[in-house]
Order: structure tokens, then C-alpha cells, then sequence
């Protein structure tokens, strides 16, 4: 593996793109997640150096020579970095290289600075829990209101069949009237909702912080949405960070006011889109896993629909 990095890094220096030269030879951190970045046949390689600038690159190359995900991926930061205002911009990586080696595609971005979320929620800082969860909650909703339309969200249909179907399907009598209420409540408003950018996986393991818990950066967007459905990714970190949702239901409420839609319409998507993912991610990895953690009961009902 260090070969086709070292044959990566020269074909980046050899295009001139910065601090690559510099990298060539230097100390490489690996990062393989089976259950993320296995969906798609990927790692995830951080080439770091000890060079005076301190900057480094983060790398992305694919296991598959078939990898479209890491083109949308390129396309997605893209699009989503131009949507922004520079200071949130700066906080998403920087496509500088796409390409292949040895036939297999690789994604090159900025490496961003900064203490991963999940890390810091485990160490000293663990007490400070909801204070980091609420800076990582303001982040998205500024990223949220920036990139409000006035057009459908373009998974809401697909969300209201999951949740007829799930009514059909379920025996749990109290999660069967908890997703007719959410359907009813999508029926109702689905002409008033807009559509935002939507990250698709906003979790702690994404999510880059300083000492004081403000976010630094926000990164792998390759599952993020331009006509996202709004408050999903509200919903997917509080279940990473706890599971429960009562601490962050005022911010939920000031979501609601900001991108002027009713709570009761985010507390449907958000109990509903649990139910899509997953219906995904049986997609990808069939029915052989036991149960699926987003679709962990007590959390569906603990969500006020």
C-alpha cells in the first residue's frame, strides 16, 4: 500500500500540486472503516509531514477501479464549498487533485486541522458533551440557512413511501401510529418544505473541533444531498452523541423558526429517515446483519412525532 501512496504523491508533484514533493517519503496515518468507507471499496489515507508550513493532504484512494463515489464526493465539496460564505468554505476540504494510479481512482483535498469530535467526546472534555454537541448543531444550521431553496426536498417522496411501507410491515403497535402520524404530518406540510444542503452523514466521526468545541472543519460529503431534506443532520448527530434528543430540542425549535418550518414536520423527517437509512443500507449490505443501529426502537419513540 505504501507504494501505490508513494506512486500517488509523485504523480500530485509532478502535476504541481503544493507540498506534494515535500510529502514524498513521509510518515502515512491509515484510515479503513469496513462498515463506511467499506460501502463503497475505499480507504482513507492521511499523508502528513513534518515540513515548516505544517500542511499535509488528505488522500482518498479507491480499493475498486469502479469507484464513482469518490468523483461524486469531488463534485459534491465542489458545489457545497461555493454555496458557502468563506469562513464556513475554509472548514470543508479543497479538492486539488483527482485522478488514478495504477488504474485505481484517488481524491485529493486539504488536510483540516483539528480534534476529531468522537475523540474529543471520549477524553478530559467528555463532560462538555453537549456544549461541543450544540457548537457541532450551530454549524450545520448556518450551513442550512445558507443554502435554503424553495424546491422540494428531492428524497421526500421516497421518505413518505418508507413510511407507509414500515406501517405495513411493523408489529410494534406504538411505532406503526408513530409513523402514520409522521406520514400524515409530511402529507400535510410537503408543499412548504424546503430543500438544503444536507450533509447525509453529519456525525461525530466527521466533525473537526478546537479545545473550545467550535468547529475547525467538516469532512466526508460523500453521501451529502444539494436538495437535502432539512434537519436530518440534526437528527443523525444527537443519535451518534446519545441518543437523547430533550437537551438540543430548543436549538431544534430555533432550526425550525429560522428556516421557517414547523417542528412537527423536522420530528417527522427525522423519525422517518432513520427508516430510510435503513432501508439503504440493507441495500448495500443485505439481510444477513441482525439489526440495523438506526433503527434502534427506543430511539424512534423517543422522537416526539
Amino acid at each position: 500500500m505504501n507504494s501505490i501512496i508513494q506512486d500517488t504523491l509523485q504523480i500530485l508533484a509532478d502535476a504541481g500540486v503544493r507540498n506534494a514533493a515535500n510529502l514524498i517519503g513521509a510518515p502515512t496515518f491509515h484510515c479503513y472503516l469496513p462498515g463506511t468507507h467499506g460501502l463503497y471499496g475505499a480507504f482513507t489515507t492521511l499523508v502528513r509531514t513534518d515540513s515548516s508550513d505544517g500542511e499535509g493532504l488528505a488522500i482518498k484512494i479507491a480499493r475498486l477501479k469502479d469507484a464513482t463515489h469518490l468523483e461524486r464526493e469531488a463534485n459534491n465539496l465542489d458545489r457545497v464549498r461555493s454555496s458557502l460564505g468563506a469562513r464556513q468554505a475554509s472548514q470543508i476540504p479543497k479538492v486539488l487533485f483527482f485522478g488514478h494510479v495504477r488504474g485505481h481512482p484517488f481524491l485529493v483535498s486539504t488536510l483540516l486541522k483539528g480534534a476529531a469530535l468522537n475523540v474529543a467526546l471520549k477524553g478530559p472534555l467528555r463532560l462538555r458533551r453537549t456544549h461541543f454537541v450544540r457548537e457541532a448543531l450551530e454549524w450545520i444550521t448556518e450551513m442550512h440557512l445558507r443554502t435554503r431553496v424553495e424546491v422540494p426536498p428531492r428524497e421526500l417522496e421516497e421518505l413518505c413511501q418508507c413510511l407507509t411501507e414500515f406501517c405495513r410491515e411493523t408489529e410494534d403497535v406504538n411505532l406503526r401510529q408513530k409513523a402514520m402520524l409522521a406520514a400524515q404530518t409530511l402529507d400535510k406540510y410537503s408543499r412548504e418544505l424546503p430543500s438544503v444542503f444536507a450533509h447525509g452523514d453529519f456525525q461525530p466521526g466527521n466533525v473537526l473541533v478546537n479545545g473550545s468545541g467550535r468547529v475547525t472543519g467538516v469532512f466526508d460529503w460523500v453521501d451529502s444531498e444539494e436538495r437535502g431534506l432539512p434537519g436530518v443532520d440534526i437528527f443523525r448527530m444527537v443519535y451518534c452523541c446519545g441518543r437523547d434528543l430533550r437537551p438540543f430540542e430548543g436549538q431544534l425549535q430555533d432550526y425550525a423558526d429560522k428556516l421557517g418550518v414547523p417542528l412537527s414536520s423536522l420530528h417527522a423527517i427525522g423519525f422517518g429517515s432513520f427508516l430510510l437509512m435503513e432501508r439503504k443500507l440493507r441495500a448495500v449490505w443485505g439481510r444477513t446483519k441482525a439489526r440495523i443501529p438506526q433503527t434502534d426502537p427506543a430511539w424512534l419513540r423517543a422522537i416526539p412525532v
